[in-house]
């Protein structure tokens, strides 16, 4: 007898890892504490320096340029802590969230072994007694499965939530960004010398940064193969950690995005923190035509089997026989597609999931008319690369066509695609 997995709930409801979370949150608090303390040192050293000790024009300009920075370390010290403020709610809300999943899972593990053990009672009395009463055995199956389905729901309920707690996190992430402070750093000879190099050489900077976030992608790849993680693993971590750098130099002279930078590499420490990382990556986009429609253009993931590849083609087919048009927000009924399709008598096989025929983002029906099996990998695949080319687009645009190709060679899994699968 299998053992039930998160697989065959959709996946983990409340990945990452609350631990590095909170390490982050005390690093920001830290950060916090600091600027609060050197503030408070700064005033009582400029209340410090009166007449008695030092007059004239050179105090009074002294006195003027260091009046500037405790307000500096005040704004300083209240983003470090709204940061730290975000981090660790969301760390809190991480952790229960999982000790939940974790006794869900426990749960429907311990309903798919009674309605399995259940059905074993029943082949056996109908073994013996072809006509004889199963009544028992079928409706404590029938409860089993439906404390199965009422799991799965709770599952699905415990997703929503991590991923409310994640959008709450990354609001507070942006208020901290702009309680910040302008890009006027106090060390006017010094930064204003880096100020101008960058500036001039910010393009190429760029474009430094991004050849080096695509070699960390490829390094850390290869490094999961046996043997090789010793070799490219620091690769990529000195490659990613090199590209944080210049675009942490590139937004503090302004020429960067605080707001990106300091989302990733607060939600860099999770584990699957593509979502985030694939927003900072330009992809595909949707190609717009001169009725106003535009086309999608999708990928086969590599390493898929000819089956996979066939199960994709069928599902764009069936994408180009409907009339599509860009849904935001998707309408989606509060149980999820698999329990109704198995509660309308529906079987899933392994390693497949129930899809919606024409996606709701681009408009299909939320009913079980709509639903089918389909490989877990071309599911989320596809949703993905869709999902990331409707992205930009405004809602009820038409959308005339939706075409599937082979990936071009050397490009990494993910970049250039919305695939994060």
């Amino acid at each position: 007898m299998a053992t039930l997995t998160w697989e065959a709930l959709g996946g983990d409801p409340a990945p990452g890892d609350a631990g590095a979370v909170d390490r982050l949150a005390e690093r920001f608090s830290s950060i916090a504490d600091d600027a609060a303390d050197a503030r408070r040192r700064l005033d009582r050293f400029r209340q410090g320096v009166d007449d008695s000790i030092w007059r004239g024009e050179s105090a009074r300009a002294f006195k003027d340029e260091i009046g500037k920075l405790p307000p500096r370390l005040g704004k300083l010290h209240q983003s470090y802590a709204t940061a730290a403020e975000g981090m660790a709610a969301y760390a809190r809300s991480l952790r229960a969230l999982q000790d939940e999943a974790r006794t869900a899972l426990a749960q429907a593990r311990g309903a798919e072994r009674d309605a399995e053990a259940h059905e074993r009672s029943r082949d056996l009395v109908q073994a013996a007694d072809p006509g004889g009463p199963t009544i028992v055995h079928d409706e404590a199956i029938a409860a089993a499965r439906a404390r199965l389905a009422a799991t799965g729901d709770r599952v699905d309920a415990i997703r929503g939530r991590r991923r409310a707690a994640e959008s709450a996190a990354i609001a507070k992430l942006e208020q901290a960004q702009d309680q910040g402070i302008p890009n006027d750093p106090p060390w006017k000879r010094v930064w204003n010398a880096i100020d101008k190099w960058v500036d001039d050489h910010a393009d190429i900077l760029k474009k430094i940064s991004g050849v080096l976030k695509a070699v960390a992608a490829v390094a850390g790849v290869i490094s999961l193969i046996p043997g090789l993680g010793v070799v490219f693993g620091p690769i990529a971590l000195l490659a990613a950690g090199s590209a944080l750098l210049l675009d942490a130099t590139l937004a503090a002279t302004g020429n960067g995005s605080w707001k990106t930078l300091l989302v990733d590499a607060a939600l860099m420490a999770l584990p699957g923190a593509g979502r985030l990382l694939a927003t900072a990556v330009k992809g595909r986009r949707a190609v717009h035509l001169a009725d106003g429609s535009v086309e999608l253009s999708l990928r086969y993931k590599r390493g898929w089997t000819a089956a996979q590849k066939s199960a994709a083609d069928g599902k764009v087919a069936a994408l180009n026989k409907a009339k599509l048009v860009v849904t935001k927000p998707p309408q989606r009924s509060g149980t999820s597609a698999s329990t109704r399709y198995r509660q309308a008598g529906g079987t899933v096989p392994h390693k497949h999931d129930v899809d919606h025929v024409v996606d709701l983002q681009l408009g299909g029906a939320d009913n079980v008319k709509n639903m089918k099996p389909l490989d877990l990998s071309v599911n989320r695949s596809l949703g993905a690369q869709i999902q990331h080319q409707i992205k930009p687009l405004p809602n009820k645009t038409p959308v005339s066509k939706v075409s599937i190709q082979e990936r071009p060679t050397g490009t990494p899994v993910g970049v250039g695609t919305g695939d994060r699968s």
